[in-house]
């Protein structure tokens, strides 16, 4: 019986050796896994840290740079209406200049052709200026021609070459007023061609500006995801790590402590048996001894 007990107690051992195997195999591959877990957490994690800090710089420059080309396409807004309001004015202007010249012109033929049409006669110039000034409210190319009657041949002569000069001279002021009229038409139509270059580049790299930040911000959105399941991950992987190495070392005293006590009772039933063994033994010699009495 008491071999049975020792043998059983030694089996029992040999199965909680085993168990105790397999049990320190699991510990270490989880908690392997787990540390594995932690490692990996911790690169996604100072990585997304890192790309997260990288593109928020790059948000912030993308944002500067879209307000920069904002400001610059109302400038060139600006500028366009100014320069087309500039335009209409400069237009108007030369019509009304254009007009006018050729209405002065056409007053300018008619004094001269009045003038060369009337008989000369010596008289006082100055007093013929200041009867002019006096009645010329009234009707002035009439009051010069009334005027002018009065000047001598080579007096007349001069004003009437003072007026073709005048006449010639607004003539071909009003041919360069044309010139220089076409000249800023030119330099008008250029500026509006450069506005619309320059618009077209700045709205296509505001539209790139724009579209980088939205990549961006899409970006900076699954990095922050990212950093948030990388220190949830890493929170739990150190928590499940904690929690498996207490748990195998709760079985490793229990292994221990069963051990020692197993071997324990193991020594008594063998103590045990040594004691009954030699008590046999005795036994056995004081029978014998006994038997060999009653037979003498």
């Amino acid at each position: 019986m008491l071999a049975e007990i020792r043998t059983d107690m030694v089996v029992q051992q040999k199965s909680d050796d085993q168990l105790h195997a397999e049990r320190e195999a699991e510990c270490e591959a989880e908690i392997n896994e787990y540390v594995r877990r932690i490692n990996v957490a911790t690169i996604d994690r100072d990585d997304a840290t890192s790309e997260i800090a990288n593109l928020r710089s790059e948000i912030g420059r993308l944002n500067a740079d879209i307000r920069n080309k904002q400001a610059q396409l109302s400038i060139l807004d600006t500028r366009d209406v100014e320069l087309r309001a500039a335009r209409e004015r400069d237009a108007a202007d030369f019509e009304n200049r254009q007009r006018q010249s050729v209405e002065v012109i056409g007053a300018l033929e008619l004094i001269i052709e009045k003038l060369s049409n009337i008989p000369a006669h010596e008289g006082n110039a100055e007093a013929a200026l200041a009867e002019l000034s006096r009645i010329g409210g009234n009707n002035p190319i009439l009051a010069l021609v009334q005027v002018a009657s009065t000047f001598s041949q080579e007096s007349l002569d001069k004003v009437i070459g003072k007026m073709e000069e005048l006449r010639n001279s607004l003539e071909a002021a009003i041919e360069d007023d044309k010139v220089n009229e076409q000249a800023a038409l030119g330099e008008y139509q250029v500026l509006l061609s450069e506005i619309e270059s320059t618009r077209k580049k700045i709205q296509q790299g505001l539209a790139d500006s724009e579209s980088q930040l939205r990549q961006s911000e899409s970006a900076l959105a699954i990095q922050e995801k990212k950093l948030e399941d990388s220190v949830n991950e890493l929170k739990a992987a150190f928590e499940g790590k904690v929690a498996k190495e207490g748990q195998c070392e709760e079985w490793r005293v229990k292994y221990e402590s069963d051990k020692g006590k197993r071997s324990q009772e193991i020594s008594v039933v063998q103590a045990v048996e040594n004691i009954i063994a030699t008590k046999l033994d005795t036994m056995k010699d004081y029978l014998k001894e006994r038997a060999d009495a009653d037979q003498e």
